[in-house]
């Protein structure tokens, strides 16, 4: 594993570069459809865009927001839940922005999902193919890196 430092503007990719904003870091996947989740501990899903599959771990209990702002507190160990966002398959991304603190807001049309950075575990992760690695460590660190085959 190759792991290359941050840098200050973007990480390229093969297909995606993760962009830096003056608040944010964004990764630019708009358009990209959700085509299947993953429930075990933690909840995965991952996002068609063109030809390349990334795949969002959130490890960590967060929130759903519905089209009428309601933020609904998902726990992971209620699959119950969990089951109340699968309404997003086949959704589109409308927007995947990593605050700076850690937090991850990934708008989907008049649906949002938020989690939030954990004390003490890892909170959530996203995975491109084309070897893209974000992770929100404890206390809401992020670890950038770009894999290389």
């Amino acid at each position: 594993m190759n792991l290359k430092p941050l840098k200050t503007t973007a990480i390229m990719t093969a297909a995606i570069t993760l962009h830096r904003l003056p608040d944010r870091w964004s990764l630019p996947i708009n358009g990209a459809r959700i085509t299947q989740f993953l429930v075990d501990r933690a909840l995965a899903i991952r996002f068609q865009h063109e030809a390349e599959r990334t795949i969002l771990r959130i490890e960590n209990d967060f929130y759903f927001q519905t089209g009428g702002g309601v933020h609904q507190p998902i726990s992971l160990s209620h699959k119950g839940e969990v089951g109340n966002i699968l309404i997003l398959y086949g959704q589109s991304v409308t927007d995947f922005a990593i605050r700076d603190s850690g937090r991850l807001e990934v708008s989907l049309g008049e649906y949002r999902l938020v989690v939030d950075p954990h004390e003490t575990v890892q909170a959530w992760q996203v995975v491109a193919e084309s070897g893209l690695h974000v992770t929100c460590e404890p206390q809401g660190q992020l670890l950038i890196r770009r894999d290389t085959p």
